[in-house]
């Protein structure tokens, strides 16, 4: 069931007063001219308020964020996540989840044993702002490592962790 908009009642209110006005001065009677011109005018106002409708839910879907997350290996023993917002719409109030072997841990107990191996690292960055913009990356995880090994291992656990990113879309 069609729930009773503002077009269906302006076109109601058009008939009766149409009626009262025309009644008044002429006399009342209807002609198959009448009802078929009533019936375009309504016809017209239904297609003209199902188009704003449609136009509206399609102007919505435009500015939705589309989020794709990258990851780099770098010759320098180094690392990079970034997530990625390809959309026209901002992805805001991010939420970062983590899953090493199907199990939730936090993002300090992960980070921490990140840091256990990163022996003697460069430089290292963890985390990333609550919301992204249109057509914008920010790096949510990024280090060096000294030495091959140390990468390696480092590795192996970004690979068995799963990201999860919840976000949240005007």
């Amino acid at each position: 069931m069609q729930k009773f908009d503002k077009t269906i009642l302006a076109a109601i209110i058009l008939v009766f007063l149409s009626g009262l006005i025309f009644g008044q001065g002429f006399s009342f009677e209807v002609k198959l001219g009448d009802i078929l011109a009533l019936g375009a005018a309504l016809g017209t106002l239904w297609y003209a308020s199902n188009g704003l409708k449609h136009n509206e839910r399609q102007y919505l879907n435009s500015i939705m964020p589309v989020i794709e997350k990258m990851e780099y290996h770098h010759a320098d023993f180094g690392y990079e996540l970034k997530v990625h917002n390809y959309g026209s719409g901002s992805a805001l109030n991010l939420e970062y989840r983590l899953f090493i072997d199907e199990e939730e841990v936090t993002f300090v107990e992960w980070k921490n044993q990140l840091i256990k191996g990163l022996h003697g690292a460069r430089n290292y960055n963890f985390g990333g702002p609550l919301g992204i913009m249109p057509n914008t990356k920010i790096s949510l995880i990024k280090f060096s490592a000294q030495t091959p090994q140390s990468y390696a291992e480092l590795v192996k656990l970004i690979s068995k962790t799963k990201i999860q990113i919840n976000y949240e879309n005007i």
